[in-house]
């Protein structure tokens, strides 16, 4: 059979044919080159990512990111004291073995007032005064004390000595890092909100383990400062530095250490869980529910215990509420809690309650704790403040030239939670913001509270400016005590005549909310988050809550305050 063909007048030449084919080559080689080039390119900038985000973890743990970038080699990051407490040990016949085991050695601790650093350890023979904050590395620890090496000033590079009861468990310290330019920093890591701006050349210290393409930093400014200094910002905007000169700071997991309670124990060397359970005879058990520690978490030497209180002989032991319900709470969604009965202080329930965290506005509870025993309700009070300067604040509205009396100005300090209020409040009373911080420091002190740190009167972020849910829980329930500031707290509204006149509501919704709330105190910050000290009083029983970081705040106090008083009894 003859095979079929176009006719020759209808055939390509082949030339064509060949042109056609090398086209064709050329286009799939084109295209292939291409695809080489977008998948080099995206692997490289994945080893890019992976190799900033290395840099940034390290930055996180407080390595020494600055002398890796010169070439110099870092040690490895150094495990804090709170990730020893993450550790489960193993078991043996499902009995934790953590219980005979003695307390770890912290690796860094901080002292939380200036202390004496000894040559020995039992020595009564002081080598150099180690400042307050100071980054002490310890080396071990032997009776009563620290070997430690570190810190700045006298202390610089000196080994030596320190009194256990002089400083509290800390982490590594922070890393700082600086702008290259003019960066805007943002209220969240994937917020598009500008809550101030960093300029070029400043130092910052670093919060937060970096996230995506931004870092948490905080800027440390004046402590007075009512602009909020913290806020994310982009990486790619700043590099490591080193920390300013004169510049000191707990670290953000710096644990806090109450001085002069008799229901404290600071865990000694050689302590374990059974050891303290048999000095004191309480059982383990009974200490894990009231510290809020991990079941089979080892102890660290220097921690805080809170010990069953003493049974107090001038009162009638009534006072305590007893357990009849042994089951938790539901979900309370807040990073920082406790609830404390107010009658006798005791810790019903906590998680991370002395952990150091911004206040917001509950710091107003120590300001009008501050005016009430420092002046009268009925003084004269020429205000200087202008409210219409402070666009970044809540405020009750003052204006300069206005006559208040003080009484006046602390329900608008504890109604609308103004700001205005705090600072004229602070001027009348210490005739400067920073001598009246001094009196709030005193007054926490005075009630042996030493997670809390003030230094502005009105809670706007600061540095340093820190507290914890137990003591704002304490602070509040002194507060209660004075039935001027129970009138305070419970108020849902007052009227003042003078001035240009105020219509002032409360903005805690607890008040409306919970059957028989009373107070006290609600706030917000960017560091803080929603934060709330509740108060709420059933059969002549009252219960304070202190909900710090919650997504909820009332639903939070509603369930703690319900769980409370169905799981407790107060004998009449």
């Amino acid at each position: 059979m003859r095979k079929w063909s176009l006719p020759a007048r209808l055939q390509l030449p082949r030339v064509l044919l060949d042109r056609a084919v090398a086209m064709r080559l050329y286009i799939i080689g084109g295209v292939g080159l291409c695809l080489l080039f977008v998948l080099l390119y995206y692997a490289g900038e994945g080893l890019a990512d992976a190799q900033r985000q290395e840099l940034w973890n390290r930055v996180a743990v407080g390595r020494d990111v600055a002398s890796d970038v010169e070439g110099a080699n870092a040690p490895s990051p150094p495990m804090d004291a709170m990730s020893l407490t993450e550790q489960a040990p193993e078991s043996i016949d499902g009995v934790p073995s953590i219980r005979e085991t003695s307390a770890d050695v912290p690796t860094w601790v901080q002292p939380f007032r200036g202390a004496k650093l000894w040559r020995e350890v039992t020595g009564e023979e002081a080598i150099a005064q180690v400042s307050q904050w100071e980054y002490l590395r310890v080396k071990t620890a032997e009776l009563g004390r620290f070997q430690v090496e570190g810190g700045s000033g006298d202390a610089a590079s000196v080994n030596g000595w320190i009194d256990i009861d002089d400083v509290g468990i800390s982490g590594p310290p922070p890393s700082w890092v600086r702008a290259n330019w003019d960066a805007p920093l943002f209220a969240g890591a994937e917020s598009d909100d500008a809550v101030g701006a960093l300029p070029a050349g400043a130092d910052v210290v670093v919060t937060e383990q970096p996230t995506g393409a931004r870092i948490s930093v905080y800027v440390p400014s004046d402590p007075a400062a009512r602009n909020s200094a913290y806020g994310w910002v982009e990486a790619d905007a700043v590099v490591p530095s080193n920390r300013p000169e004169g510049v000191a700071l707990p670290s953000p997991s710096f644990r806090a250490v109450p001085v002069g309670r008799s229901e404290i124990y600071r865990v000694r060397p050689g302590d374990s869980p059974v050891t303290i359970a048999t000095r004191f005879g309480v059982p383990w058990e009974e200490l894990v529910r009231r510290n809020d520690l991990a079941p089979a978490a080892p102890l660290v030497v220097g921690q805080v215990l809170r010990l069953p209180v003493a049974a107090d002989t001038s009162q009638p032991a009534s006072h305590k509420p007893d357990q009849v319900r042994d089951v938790a709470p539901g979900p309370i969604g807040a990073e920082y809690a406790v609830a404390v009965d107010g009658e006798s202080g005791e810790i019903l329930w906590a998680r991370e309650a002395n952990s150091a965290v911004a206040p917001a506005s509950l710091t107003k509870i120590v300001t009008a704790l501050v005016v009430l025993d420092q002046a009268r309700l009925s003084d004269s009070v020429t205000v200087h403040v202008d409210s219409r300067r402070m666009p970044e604040s809540t405020v009750m509205g003052l204006e300069p030239d206005e006559e208040l009396t003080v009484e006046d100005l602390l329900y608008g300090l504890m109604l609308p939670s103004g700001n205005d209020a705090a600072v004229a409040l602070a001027e009348h009373v210490a005739g400067s913001v920073e001598a009246f911080v001094a009196l709030m420091n005193g007054k926490v002190r005075s009630l042996g509270l030493t997670s809390t740190r003030m230094v502005n009167p009105h809670g706007l972020d600061a540095p340093g400016h820190v507290t914890s849910a137990y003591d704002m829980a304490m602070l509040a329930r002194e507060g209660m005590r004075n039935p001027v500031f129970r009138e305070l707290a419970m108020a849902r509204s007052h009227e003042i005549p003078r001035g240009k006149g105020y219509s002032l509501g409360n903005l805690n919704q607890l008040l409306w909310l919970f059957p028989g709330a009373d107070g006290v105190k609600i706030g917000y910050t960017d560091a803080a988050g929603r934060a709330i000290v509740g108060s709420a009083s059933q059969g002549g029983h009252r219960v304070f809550v202190t909900l710090m970081r919650s997504p909820n705040t009332y639903g939070d106090s509603a369930a703690l305050l319900d769980w409370a008083f169905a799981s407790f009894t107060w004998p009449e």
